[in-house]
């Protein structure tokens, strides 16, 4: 017995020591599989952010494409060059606190906005050395700009003139980094923005101040006496770059945030193959349990120990049982005793119950006397309450009556009020409407009283004046008789000269005004142009004159050349324009319609099931298009949740629904189904006979699902060692 009981405790502690190492390895597979769950949610995780930094980088590169002048692009002058000490333009280190000032800043940076900021003259030195740039570029250096910015007491002056919530230094409404603050003050520390154009007169040509000042809708006061403004061509780019930046910061976070998911989608790269491991060492360690249960349970030891064990109860049992059994008997023994005693004391306990039992009944007697009188009186009242109840409902009955009447009447008078008040409204509109017109027909006679009486003392005034007027026309007509003869005379020295004259110099002649000629004045100019001229020829060699007026030509030509070209390229970027949205459009008919045909086909071929082509970018479909399915309308996140044969019918819906966009006569086949189940086989093969009627498909098949749907089939087998091919036709309606 005792080697039963020491085999049966090792097989128990073997038990309790694969029970816990069962429920280690369970733990980690249910943690591995949490994980893995994770690992899911980031690939989704993962997949938008790509599509957020997809749509930020072609809006950036929208923006830089459409806005190429703010952004400097060159070719580094040597390798290894520092790119940190160009900075670029002056429009990208700053940005305005409020841009309700936009107008005002950009209007007085003007042109260096563009301007390039480098480290020093070096850096541009290099740069300019290297590149060829199409047009002018202009560098700041920081290390040999100087600047400087209003003097505090200047502007102090300024804000008492102006009032310090209407006048503003410049370099207090931007901000930008320490190390531009040269190249900041250089462009902006020399000026005032005004809110208001008469605030900014005050403060510029004010003795004590004498600065640039700037108002808000770009009109700019200059301390020489200038003024700059009305249509301001000046184009606003800070808001549009400050939204630039935004977009870039964003970029830079979305990319921070696909780093960190790539990262941890790489550490957990194995993860599948873990939880697949756990799953198969729990599945091992599962059944190890079982085969050391069942060996417990059906080994020797074990049935000896628990038969002894079962012996023990039964005799725990007997042995509580019985002293049970000798409580009882003690306790019936007291009872029997208790039992004799009242046995021979029953007759004087009997005579007592039977005096108290006669003592209770008249006492019973007499409350049921007292309480048949009460219930009489109480019988009355309650038929009197009946009687009042029954006359107070019928009153009340009368009184709701009544109360509907009243209402029935409110709502007639409220009715009647209600159309009274429309008909006084109306009325008083039409009074309203007469008394307009008898103000404005008042006020039109008025007017025309005393424009009749004006109009007397204009017609006295002009016969007055008429009598003048004929006296001048005489005097006036004499003159100009005068006047032709001498102009006749002119007119034939002009002929004299005109013949003189040379082609180019008709054209200059013709282009000078004559309205206020003074003979005198030109007389002595000629006279003044002929002695530089002597002068000149002195030193002025004739032919390179002729040369010079050869490039003015050659000038001149050229710039009508640029117009033709740039005519032409707004053309072509017209043309390109047009196909583009052409092009679009045909993108988007041709998605529409492979849409429809994708979820028939997938439907055919996987019945019960939904596919469709959702656009990444809903505003352009050229950003591309995903695939989505969906089981019983359950849509999946991702085609990796789906099996190897449903990839392979999504792919094959997908290309058949594109060749239905712009379908052939024929096709052919080879081996699609070779991943697929029969019933698939067969969907596929009911599919092209529903779906394209008017084309030929040449199929190539191992299964019969697919030999059931062919008009024709061609089967090749060996035949004493070489093949030969059988035709059948299929008839079928």
């Amino acid at each position: 017995m005792k080697e039963a009981q020491k085999a049966y405790d090792t097989q128990m502690a073997q038990l309790a020591a694969k029970e816990k190492e069962f429920e280690k390895v369970e733990k980690e597979y249910l943690k591995a599989n949490e994980e893995l769950s994770n690992y899911n949610d980031l690939r989704s995780s993962r997949d938008g952010l790509i599509r957020g930094i997809r749509d930020l980088s072609s809006k950036i590169e929208s923006f830089e494409s459409n806005n190429p002048v703010l952004f400097f692009r060159y070719n580094d002058p040597y390798p290894n060059f520092d790119r940190r000490k160009v900075h670029g333009r002056v429009c990208r280190l700053f940005s305005p606190i409020d841009f309700r000032f936009e107008l005002a800043l950009t209007t007085l940076a003007g042109g260096k906005l563009y301007y390039i900021v480098v480290e020093d003259d070096t850096v541009s030195k290099d740069i300019l050395e290297t590149n060829k740039f199409p047009n002018r570029i202009n560098f700041i250096p920081l290390g040999k700009i100087k600047s400087d910015s209003l003097p505090p007491n200047i502007v102090s002056v300024a804000k008492q003139i102006g009032g310090a919530d209407n006048v503003f230094p410049a370099m207090s409404l931007i901000k930008y980094e320490k190390k531009y603050t040269k190249a900041i003050q250089w462009v902006f520390g020399q000026a005032f923005i005004c809110t208001t154009k008469e605030i900014a007169e005050k403060v510029c040509f004010d003795s004590r101040v004498n600065k640039h000042c700037f108002t808000l809708d770009g009109e700019h006061f200059n301390p020489s006496g200038s003024l700059t403004g009305g249509a301001n061509t000046q184009r606003v780019i800070l808001q549009a770059l400050a939204n630039h930046n935004q977009i870039i910061l964003e970029l830079q976070e979305e990319k921070s945030k696909f780093a960190q998911v790539d990262n941890s989608l790489a550490a957990m790269a194995g993860l599948s193959d873990k939880v697949e491991q756990l799953r198969e060492r729990k599945i091992t360690v599962q059944e190890q349990l079982d085969k050391i249960r069942s060996n417990v349970d059906l080994g020797q030891p074990h049935q000896q120990v628990t038969e002894v064990n079962n012996i023990k109860q039964q005799l725990a049992d007997l042995e509580k049982n019985l002293a049970e059994g000798k409580i009882n008997v003690k306790q019936l023994q007291t009872k029997i005793k208790e039992l004799e005693l009242k046995i021979k004391n029953a007759g004087s306990i009997l005579k007592q119950q039977l005096s108290d039992a006669e003592k209770t009944r008249n006492n019973i007697l007499a409350k049921l006397k007292n309480n048949k009188a009460e219930f009489v009186k109480k019988q009355n009242n309650y038929y009197k309450l009946n009687l009042e109840i029954k006359d107070l409902t019928d009153h009340i009955q009368e009184e709701e009556n009544q109360l509907a009447e009243l209402h029935t009447e409110k709502s007639r008078f409220e009715k009647e009020l209600i159309t009274l008040i429309a008909e006084f409204d109306e009325a008083n509109n039409i009074y309203m409407k007469v008394f307009n017109e008898y103000e404005c027909q008042k006020q039109e006679v008025l007017k025309k009283t005393s424009g009749y009486e004006d109009l007397q003392e204009e017609h006295k005034s002009a016969v007055r004046d008429a009598e003048l007027i004929k006296v001048d026309l005489l005097e006036l007509d004499a003159e100009l008789k005068k006047k032709k003869r001498e102009l006749d005379a002119v007119q034939k020295i002009f002929d004299k000269h005109d013949e003189k004259m040379s082609d180019d110099q008709k054209q200059i002649a013709m282009k000078m005004d004559y309205t206020n000629f003074n003979s005198i004045e030109c007389t002595q100019s000629v006279n003044d142009l002929q002695n530089r001229y002597n002068q000149l020829s002195a030193n002025v060699d004739p032919g390179k004159l002729n040369n010079f007026h050869k490039h003015i030509q050659e000038y001149k030509r050229l710039l009508k050349k640029l117009d033709t070209i740039v005519k032409d390229k707004n053309k072509i970027n017209e043309i390109i324009e047009e196909l583009e949205m052409k092009k679009r459009q045909h993108l988007q008919k041709a998605s529409d319609r492979v849409n429809i045909e994708f979820g028939k086909i997938f439907n055919s071929v996987l019945p019960g099931a939904q596919a469709c082509l959702r656009q990444v970018n809903l505003n352009d479909i050229t950003a591309g298009l995903e695939i989505r399915v969906a089981f019983n309308e359950l849509w999946k996140d991702s085609l990796d949740e789906l099996s190897g044969g449903q990839r392979s019918l999504v792919a094959l819906s997908l290309v058949l629904a594109m060749l239905l966009f712009n379908p052939v006569p024929l096709y052919i086949l080879d081996e699609v189904d070779a991943a697929l189940d029969l019933s698939h086989t067969q969907n596929i093969g009911k599919m092209l006979k529903q779906h394209f009627k008017q084309s030929q498909f040449i199929v190539v098949s191992l299964k019969d699902g697919m030999f059931s749907n062919a008009n024709v089939l061609f089967r090749t087998k060996f035949v004493d060692g070489s093949s030969a091919v059988t035709r059948t036709t299929c008839n079928r309606s």
